[in-house]
């Protein structure tokens, strides 16, 4: 399960619930989904230049990147 990175404060919640949830014979992948190379498409390098790449990763940008 990949949670969207503004669902980054919910993700301690949704390991909680699954835990409850999904029998024990199953195995639980829960992660963040970081910002993707489709993402930023569009994007001037110029503007992302404004950015490191820890930000260009880890952020939520503004524009519904």
């Amino acid at each position: 399960m990949r949670l969207a990175l503004t669902a980054r404060q919910r993700l301690s919640d949704a390991a909680a619930l699954l835990d409850r949830v999904v029998p024990v014979n199953l195995t639980v992948d829960l992660s963040l989904r970081y910002n993707q190379h489709q993402t930023l498409l569009g994007r001037t390098h110029a503007a992302l230049a404004a950015y490191t790449h820890d930000q260009l990763r880890n952020e939520v940008l503004a524009n519904g990147g």
